[in-house]
């Protein structure tokens, strides 16, 4: 939070940990806000890389 825009933001008021989509347990009793997080990486080329994969279960499809 050191870089614009956001270092003109002030404190923010929630954390993650009393946040209440982080602290939620899913059905294998880990919280969700794991799932949640990306993890940033240096990107040999250059700059930053991270993955996020998602899944959706549409009813009927």
């Amino acid at each position: 939070m050191a870089q614009p825009p956001y270092n003109s933001r002030g404190n923010r008021g929630t954390r993650n940990s009393n946040d209440g989509i982080y602290r939620t347990r899913q059905a294998d009793n880990s919280f969700a806000g794991d799932h949640l997080l990306l993890t940033i990486k240096d990107n040999p080329a250059g700059g930053k890389i991270g993955q996020f994969d998602i899944a959706f279960d549409i009813p009927g499809q």
